[in-house]
């Protein structure tokens, strides 16, 4: 029986190999590091008989599945639609296995490739298994140890990196912090909705937007820990009819949907600013935040921008910034809740501030810089720093050359703060720091998301403030490659699970709530 049983076990663990290495048949053939599921329908992503034949085979092979991620695969450029058809293909996949198999833990994910014979695929990797149906025992997790970080710890001002060069007008990747207007203080804003003769506003923007106002305001207090006092005024409950057609109020460089132009954008903007001159004081207006129709987007790319522009008031002349549009002319009207604008308003007015975004992943749902509209609306760190929103008690501040010993260090959450440092910052050189963070549901945070499948857990990124800014929207990947900043992965997830490596530092997760910092 012992033998018998023996050699069972040998030809299950052989079979699993098989599954995984794809040798179930040559239209699933696959590299080592996975099982490709395919004959979707064109436009479908739900499972045919066969494909559930194929997973089911893969739960019952005699080894118990723990952890899967499904990878979905399309072309280099692959259109948006595209992307969401593979993202819930994906899904359907992981879902179904996730429902066959008690306790699994799934992630998903999206990757473009040049072999076309893997476009439209769906790749399942397992990340660990126990063979003959026992749960492996789990790694014991290391006992709690008192904070010990202040050996490594220097002045917070020598993490503030100088930015020297790949310097740009889209904001500041290091210090000091280059701005048009001010991080901290006060900044008045003015919410002014408009429409058109040949693009009609629907429904009142005195109940749309009246929680808009007070939500910008309670963001801003939060997120600055006080330091920062948005001023949110809605110019008008109703909208208010622009003196020509929307077609005339475009931004022909800004890539909003047209390459026409019939005014020039300042003098587009003192138009619109004049319509609300007689309901807002604008001498005590910073911003100006208009609110378009979606069919004027869409249609005609109507967009403002407007960055220390001069306009005529009532008041006299008043430089002003201003911003007009929320993605119309890429996104339909039923993709985004147009009577939400509080976080677009944000994201924008930030780029103002001196924030460059979209990083460390840009398009992420990890912070309203990445992802406006994502289930995460905080900051950075990093950015939060060079804002002068966080000091000595929410920043920890390392040096490399101190760690003759491991770093213990407990964290506050990003999302949430505390009473504990929010962030860990580790300089690497004069020019490059390694940034730490712990990530929770908060105030403005819903965990998991689509890039953060956990309730809360620990990322690392790098930044190098002399780097390359790149961003390119249709090219995620490619972004991160470039960027001068980039999360730091754990076998391709942003969420740290057990430790990092990055150059001569590693992180290890000891607990919920504290890390060790060591050099490596």
């Amino acid at each position: 029986m012992m033998v018998g049983g023996h050699v069972k076990h040998i030809l299950r663990v052989l079979l699993l190999a098989a599954l995984i290495m794809g040798l179930i048949g040559p239209s699933h053939a696959a590299s080592s590091s996975g099982t490709l599921i395919g004959g979707f329908a064109s436009t479908k992503s739900t499972l045919t008989a066969q494909q559930k034949t194929q997973l089911n085979k893969l739960v019952s092979s005699g080894g118990t599945l723990e952890t899967i991620k499904c990878t979905a695969y399309v072309a280099e450029k692959a259109s948006k639609s595209e992307l969401a058809l593979a993202s819930a293909r994906a899904k359907s996949v992981c879902a179904y296995l996730k429902g066959r198999e008690q306790g699994l833990r799934i992630s998903t994910a999206i990757l473009k490739s040049k072999n076309k014979s893997l476009v439209g695929k769906v790749q399942v990797s397992p990340r660990n298994w126990a063979a003959g149906g026992q749960q492996p025992s789990a790694t014991p997790t290391p006992t709690a140890q008192p904070d010990d970080y202040s050996f490594a710890q220097i002045n917070l001002n020598e993490c503030a990196l100088s930015e020297l060069s790949n310097t740009s007008g889209a904001g500041s990747k290091g210090f000091p912090m280059r701005f048009g207007l001010s991080p901290t203080g006060k900044v008045g804003i003015a919410v002014i909705p408009v429409d058109f003769e040949n693009a009609i506003g629907a429904g009142s923007p005195a109940e749309m937007f009246k929680d808009d106002v007070t939500q910008v305001t309670a963001w801003g207090k939060y997120f600055s820990r006080g330091k920062l006092d948005y001023n949110v005024l809605l110019a008008s409950d109703t909208w208010l009819r622009a003196p020509k057609g929307a077609d005339w109020y475009t931004c022909a460089e800004c890539g909003k949907g047209t390459s026409s132009q019939k005014q020039s954008r300042e003098a587009a903007f003192q138009e619109l600013v004049a319509l609300a001159d007689s309901k807002v004081d604008f001498t005590t207006i910073d911003f100006v935040y208009f609110v378009f129709p979606h069919e004027a987007e869409s249609k005609f790319g109507t967009t403002i921008y407007a960055r220390s522009a001069p306009v005529q008031t009532q008041e006299g002349t008043r430089v002003l910034y201003g911003y007009g549009e929320m993605a119309g002319a890429f996104m339909s009207a039923s993709q985004i809740d147009r009577t939400k604008i509080w976080d677009h308003l944000v994201h924008e007015l930030l780029h103002f501030q001196g924030f460059i975004g979209h990083g460390p992943l840009n398009g992420s749902e990890m912070n309203i810089m990445t992802n406006q509209w994502g289930s995460a609306k905080s900051v950075t760190a990093w950015e939060g720093f060079m804002a002068g929103w966080f000091g000595d008690s929410e920043i920890a501040c390392l040096d490399v050359t101190k760690l003759d010993r491991p770093a213990l260090l407990s964290m506050s959450s990003i999302d949430n703060f505390g009473d504990k440092p929010a962030a860990a910052m580790i300089r690497l050189s004069s020019e490059e720091i390694l940034v730490v963070e712990r990530r929770s549901n908060g105030t403005y945070t819903s965990l998991p998301n689509r890039d953060f499948e956990a309730a809360a857990g620990f990322t690392a990124y790098r930044v190098n403030v002399n780097g390359e800014s790149y961003r390119d929207d249709r090219d995620v990947a490619g972004t991160e490659l470039r960027n001068f900043w980039a999360y730091i992965r754990e076998n391709g997830s942003i969420k740290i699970e057990t430790s990092v490596i990055y150059k001569s530092v590693k992180i290890r997760v000891l607990n919920s709530s504290q890390v060790e910092i060591s050099k490596y």
